[in-house]
């Protein structure tokens, strides 16, 4: 990526139209607007860009994968030509895309007049129009940060980095208040790990999902700020359920500053349920570091299979189990958890793979998800009373390898809903888990 230059857009929130015309292609990239310095793509870029757009519009658009691009989401994604930039593509007029870059632009507008935000870092971002082969669209180019992709990280360092993240914080406060920045979750408001956090450095706090802001005026603003620092359990997770407790007083301390206040009930409850969750974070990652625990149940849970299937259970089993730190987003919910595999020396034809959690209070099986895989797995006939003996909250894949994926369904037997352990409520979430590894 070129290095970045400041123009007049930066002064202004104007924007600069080019036009260019690709001779390869019949395609037309037409630069609309720019924020914070904006993206500028080689010519070579912009040729895959389009070529890339016109033989798989639809693709992109659905998320499928695509020779040359790494599939973020649906209709967002990188080439490997340019991994350093993260495009965002609509189809048509693109109407949503619009939008949300006139919200980002709103919160562009209304920094970029304000003292400099040292410990946050904003991804430059051009928006085009595009016509390939007689059809239009939006593309949004914008600058990948450097960054872990695990959000798991990001947890971990606001939960441990003490008071160097107190400068973060309040910049990260006055952009919340300044902007409307109200979708705040680990993965929107990143730790940058460029400067490998070094003693004495202040970390850098990365902005991701600028489209989230605005909404702060009038009737709008409560909800606004609500979502933003307590959540509302679907779109953020909110900035009190990603700091530590003894941040609560620094992020209070500046918002009050730009005449924002909080319900005092509501702030100290806030404090008390993160100061619960990370109890409870704690005492399941020591449970999830009890390797003996876990290849107990393995070992009883393969002896069950066994049973059902009528087979004789050997007498040496190839137990692997090893700890897998997961953070059910939808939950809103830090578990750790162990993923396992259990083989028959004697019969490798059955094999088990899944992922369980125990319930820290006493041990017992939580929640399980698992594959059950082998030529057998399909003479499996009374999957009730396997569920059954294993618990309700348990769902399965039998996986037949005799066949290829291509030629067989694999049954998916989905358990009731969960126990209130760990407020998991739905073992659907380890399925997707375990189907990831």
């Amino acid at each position: 990526m070129d290095k970045r230059k400041r123009g007049k857009d930066d002064e202004t929130g104007g924007y600069k139209r080019v036009r260019i015309d690709l001779e390869s292609l019949p395609a037309h990239l037409t630069s609309i607007s720019q924020m914070f310095g904006g993206v500028e793509l080689s010519s070579d870029t912009k040729t895959t860009l389009c070529e890339t757009i016109a033989s798989s519009r639809e693709k992109l658009v659905n998320g499928d994968p695509v020779d040359g691009v790494d599939i973020l989401k649906k209709g967002i994604f990188s080439l490997h030509c340019a991994p350093d930039v993260v495009f965002k593509f609509s189809d048509g007029d693109g109407l949503e895309l619009r939008s949300r870059w006139h919200r980002a632009m709103q919160s562009f507008a209304s920094i970029h007049k304000q003292p400099k935000f040292d410990s946050l870092v904003f991804p430059r971002q051009t928006l085009f129009e595009l016509q390939v082969n007689g059809k239009e669209g939006i593309v949004i180019a914008e600058e990948r940060l450097p960054l872990a992709n695990n959000y798991l990280v990001h947890k971990q360092r606001y939960e441990s980095l003490g008071s160097r993240l107190e400068p973060a914080l309040r910049n990260l406060t006055k952009f919340i208040v300044l902007s409307g920045f109200s979708r705040v979750e680990f993965k929107t408001i990143p730790i940058l790990h460029k400067q490998e956090l070094e003693p004495g450095a202040n970390p850098k706090i990365g902005l991701v999902n600028l489209g989230s802001c605005g909404g702060i005026h009038g009737e709008h603003a409560r909800k606004t700020y609500h979502d933003a620092f307590f959540g509302n359990g679907q779109t953020s997770r909110g900035l009190f359920r990603c700091i530590a407790p003894e941040h609560f007083a620094v992020v209070k301390s500046e918002a009050s500053k730009h005449k924002v206040t909080f319900n005092e009930k509501m702030y100290f409850d806030a404090r008390k349920v993160r100061r619960d969750d990370l109890e409870e974070a704690r005492h399941n990652l020591e449970l999830a570091s009890e390797n003996d625990a876990y290849e107990n149940r393995a070992k009883s849970i393969f002896e069950a299979v066994a049973t059902a299937l009528s087979v004789a259970i050997p007498p040496t089993l190839e137990i692997i189990t090893n700890r897998l730190d997961a953070l059910d987003e939808k939950q809103q919910l830090f578990m750790a958890t162990r993923w396992f595999r259990v083989r028959s020396i004697d019969q490798p034809d059955l094999i088990l793979r899944g992922v369980m959690v125990l319930d820290p209070e006493n041990r017992s099986r939580a929640a399980l998800s698992m594959s059950i895989q082998g030529s057998i797995a399909s003479s499996l006939a009374d999957t009730t009373s396997l569920r059954r003996h294993l618990g309700h909250f348990c769902c399965m894949d039998l996986i037949n390898r005799e066949h290829t994926p291509e030629e067989t369904d694999y049954p998916f037997i989905q358990g009731d809903d969960l126990p209130a352990v760990g407020r998991l409520k739905d073992a659907r979430y380890l399925h997707q888990l375990m189907g990831s590894l």
